[in-house]
């Protein structure tokens, strides 16, 4: 009879729940980053109700929640888990790295052209607004 890594682990702690292979990458969802920086983590076969909190090899911020991540198990305890990386998705990228442009800024804007003629037709309508007219004369 062959006896793995993984069932000598487990005689010799029983209180840790295994993860079928160390090397098995898990693919999970950051639900959170707590208070103190710590993201929350839930994947399949998640043994809590709750997500769970996971150390990183990476830096991550709220503009990282609801992205998937490569999860690792830190001596194969499942309760551990270690985000080795984000999975990549262009769309995420694209959301990730996406401004809000105010509308009246047109140095900021995509359409310099078009941001002179409404800057133009906003000086007209201020303008009109400022002026007065009395029997019928400007």
């Amino acid at each position: 009879m062959i006896v793995s890594d993984l069932e000598i682990s487990n005689e010799h702690n029983n209180s840790t729940q295994e993860v079928d292979s160390a090397s098995t990458i898990i693919i999970g969802v950051i639900v959170d980053i707590d208070s103190q920086g710590r993201p929350l983590v839930d994947f399949q076969n998640n043994p809590s109700t709750e997500p769970i909190n996971a150390m990183s090899t990476i830096a991550l911020n709220k503009n990282h929640v609801s992205r998937q991540v490569a999860l690792l198990f830190s001596n194969g305890d499942i309760r551990q888990p270690v985000i080795m990386g984000l999975i990549q998705n262009p769309l995420d990228d694209l959301l990730e790295n996406f401004e809000l442009i105010p509308a009246d800024t047109a140095e900021n804007s995509p359409f310099p052209d078009d941001m002179d003629k409404v800057r133009k037709a906003a000086e007209i309508k201020r303008d009109e607004e400022n002026t007065v007219y009395v029997d019928g004369e400007r």
